[in-house]
C-alpha cells in the first residue's frame, strides 16, 4: 500500500504531484527546500516512539521510493521510466515490506 500511494501521490494528477515534484527538484540545490522535504517525509514515515532500528528503516524506505521517483521523474531513466505501477509495486512493495517489518535485517 505505501508504494501504492507514493506512487499515486508523486505521479497524479499534476495539480497534486506537481508541488512535490518541484520540492524534490528544489531539495537538491536548495537548502531550505531540502529541509521541507526531510519535515515532509519524516512526518509521514517516522513515527513517535519509534525505535532507532525503526527510524533508520523507515528512512531507508523514503530513500528508496524518492530514488524510485527521481529516477523516473527527474532522471528520466527508461526502463524505470516506462514500467508502469503495477509492475513497481510488485517488484519494490515486498522489499519496503520487509524492510520496514525489520525482517532480513543484519
Amino acid at each position: 500500500r505505501l508504494v501504492r500511494t507514493f506512487l499515486e501521490t508523486w505521479e497524479g494528477p499534476p495539480d497534486e504531484a506537481e508541488p512535490l515534484m518541484a520540492m524534490l527538484r528544489g531539495a537538491v540545490t536548495n537548502d531550505d527546500a531540502g529541509a521541507q522535504l526531510r519535515d515532509f517525509l519524516q512526518a509521514r514515515l517516522v513515527h513517535d516512539g519509534d525505535s532507532g532500528d525503526a527510524a533508520l528503516r523507515a528512512g531507508l524506505a523514503a530513500a528508496m521510493l524518492v530514488g524510485i521517483v527521481t529516477s523516473r521523474q527527474i532522471i528520466g531513466v527508461p526502463v524505470v521510466r516506462g514500467a508502469d505501477h503495477k509492475t513497481v509495486i510488485a517488484m519494490v512493495g515486498p522489499v519496503i515490506q520487509r524492510l520496514l517489518d525489520g525482517h532480513g535485517t543484519g
